[in-house]
């Protein structure tokens, strides 16, 4: 079972189409299209660039996320649903851990960005946010 904790930001991922972008020294950059959570009468679409740092694994899934693990996830808390999760309890992040960074320097989570028909996810220090 994944448990997943949703990000805590004010969109979420609305997008048919997610990019993602892997260079050795700027890491992993994933575009996709969000709107507000709270909207303001009229659909608003806006990129966001999550940019991660530190990246040991990516993994991109040509499936739908919630039918693929259709009973297979929890989300926690009580944040609103985003489409970004960090997933704890991760036996990908203990296996990775081992293998990528066994003193534990990089501070590596596991990730989870769900586009449409697709997801990607990664084993990363941390991400950034911009919104266009």
């Amino acid at each position: 079972m994944l448990t997943l904790e949703p990000a805590k930001l004010d969109y979420r991922i609305s997008t048919t189409e997610l990019e993602v972008r892997y260079t050795e020294q700027n890491g992993v950059q994933i575009l996709v299209s969000v709107t507000p959570l709270i909207e303001s009468g009229e659909m608003t679409y806006h990129r966001m660039e999550l940019n991660f740092s530190n990246v040991a694994e990516l993994r991109c899934i040509t499936l739908n996320f919630y039918e693929a693990n259709y009973d297979a996830y929890q989300l926690l808390g009580t944040n609103p649903d985003t489409g970004i999760y960090e997933v704890h309890s991760s036996e990908w992040l203990t296996q990775g851990q081992r293998k990528y960074d066994p003193r534990k320097r990089l501070q590596l989570k596991h990730y989870i960005v769900v586009g449409y028909d697709s997801y990607a996810e990664l084993l990363a220090s941390a991400y950034d946010v911009d919104i266009q």
